[in-house]
């Protein structure tokens, strides 16, 4: 399916919106973010960080109270981890509530506002995300912190 059916569908489909109505509010999402021009692409003729963007506005389109993203710059170049950063930023801005999982670090740092820490399937510490990148207060964060900021990871 090309990218304006991937959003489409589930709004029709599922949610019983009408076709017109699905695909005006498909194509203020991709004009919102920078993806018009490839709405009747198919996932193979876009890049990677066009195909999560289109899937992001995908979960948007029916207007989420909570969305919830699984490493959602996994596998992205750095100029891509920046247009779905942004993308991201500009949902929060509009109120849209995130959680996010991610082993990115630079990318939690400025895309959360709270963080969690776990390490061995334990919160291990919470809290503002300033405050802990500039002062974890248990070792394993400040350990961890210590080796992924050092490496830039």
């Amino acid at each position: 399916m090309t990218a304006l059916e991937n959003v489409v569908l589930p709004l029709v489909q599922t949610f019983g919106m009408d076709r017109k109505e699905a695909v005006h509010i498909a194509d203020s999402l991709f004009d919102r973010f920078g993806l018009y021009d490839q709405r009747s692409k198919l996932p193979y003729q876009m890049s990677g960080g066009q195909q999560q963007r289109v899937s992001i506005a995908r979960a948007v389109s029916v207007k989420p109270a909570l969305l919830l993203l699984d490493e959602p710059t996994s596998a992205l170049d750095p100029e891509y981890t920046a247009s779905v950063l942004d993308m991201l930023q500009e949902l929060q801005k509009d109120g849209l509530k995130t959680i996010i999982v991610t082993h990115e670090m630079g990318f939690a740092r400025h895309a959360c506002k709270k963080l969690l820490f776990l390490s061995q399937h334990t919160i291990v510490e919470c809290g503002l995300s300033d405050d802990l990148f500039q002062a974890p207060t248990t070792p394993a964060l400040k350990s961890f912190l210590d080796l992924v900021l050092e490496w830039k990871v």
